[in-house]
């Protein structure tokens, strides 16, 4: 490892000298199915690359059940075991991975310094942002104080708490129906809660649901509060047409309500649209020259593992021909 020093102007305007602890051609920032091939891409390139991730290769992947939609995969395949395949093949790629916590992004003279939690910069004249998206919150009494004592927002990432318990999956969009269909096999009982009066989910995810008598449904429903002891015992309901109150005992709860993109540190430095997603050109550049984004974190019509990985590949093909 080689250490750079750069004599930088602060946001102050006062000299101040970061630490570099390592440059390189290419940072990805992120290490979902964008992230993961844009770094694999690039150093097929003969880029030197750095991955940053501050939780686990996949990202949400991890969190699917089974794989319905990815080209070339065995039919079935569940997304743990798609993310160990990923695992390998980065691991066999020569790419750098540390595992930290991006908290800031600085460009200065053509670079950028990508600050972490651990106290470390890294440098690169590009970085790919492949943040993703984090679950929204309900916002409603004892969300947080049961997190992590029975409420969840990735159904896989909490399986084995889940067997053998009644659980309640909060949302009728394709990804709550995943998650309540990740869980069909151990749960004891699946209550689908929904505002509206129907699901929105795939056909097939309906199908499932409707002939398999390991499920119920509340649709039209609102969830008011979660409540409990230790743990949590229930959900307290209300009727949207009539606006009674109803309780269903439960063991657990999976909130599956939407995403938003994780662009905190970064929506600063560039163009946003009006839900927060990163508008980009067909190359994956943001308004930042210096910064591609790709994934779920771009402002686009489809979120899949086929449409990351195409804008991670084309990110790191057009940053390599910028060489």
């Amino acid at each position: 490892m080689y250490r750079n020093h750069y004599n930088i102007e602060s946001e102050t305007k006062t000299e101040s000298k970061l630490d570099i602890s390592r440059s390189f051609d290419l940072i990805v920032i992120g290490a979902g199915p964008g992230g993961l091939t844009a770094a694999i891409g690039a150093a097929q390139n003969g880029m030197s690359v750095l991955l940053i991730e501050k939780d686990f290769v996949g990202g949400r992947i991890s969190a699917i059940g089974t794989v319905h939609n990815y080209l070339g995969v065995r039919i079935g395949i569940s997304g743990e075991e798609l993310v160990r395949l990923m695992e390998k093949q980065i691991k066999e790629s020569g790419i750098t991975i540390v595992w930290d916590e991006v908290v800031d992004i600085k460009l200065i003279d053509k670079h950028v310094f990508v600050c972490t939690e651990k106290n470390t910069i890294y440098s690169s004249p590009y970085a790919i942002l492949a943040t993703g998206l984090s679950p929204k919150k309900l916002g409603i009494p004892g969300e947080d104080k049961y997190f992590g004592l029975g409420v969840s927002y990735f159904a896989m990432a909490d399986r084995e708490y889940f067997r053998n318990k009644t659980i309640a999956i909060v949302g009728g969009g394709n990804y709550a129906l995943a998650q309540a269909f990740s869980l069909e096999d151990i749960a004891e009982k699946i209550i689908i809660v929904y505002r509206q009066e129907d699901l929105k989910g795939i056909t097939s995810f309906k199908e499932n649901i409707r002939y398999n008598t390991r499920y119920t449904t509340k649709l039209g429903y609102y969830v008011e509060e979660i409540y409990g002891d230790q743990m949590i015992s229930g959900l307290l309901l209300s009727q949207r047409s009539s606006g009674k109150l109803e309780r269903i005992e439960v063991d657990a709860v999976v909130v599956c309500v939407g995403m938003y993109p994780k662009t905190g540190f970064i929506g600063h430095l560039m163009t946003l649209d009006e839900k927060g997603f990163i508008l980009t050109d067909e190359t994956m550049r943001t308004s930042c020259d210096q910064l591609y984004a790709v994934g779920d974190i771009r402002s686009k019509m489809i979120r899949q593992i086929v449409t990351a990985s195409s804008d991670g590949l084309i990110a790191s093909k057009a940053i390599f021909e910028r060489y």
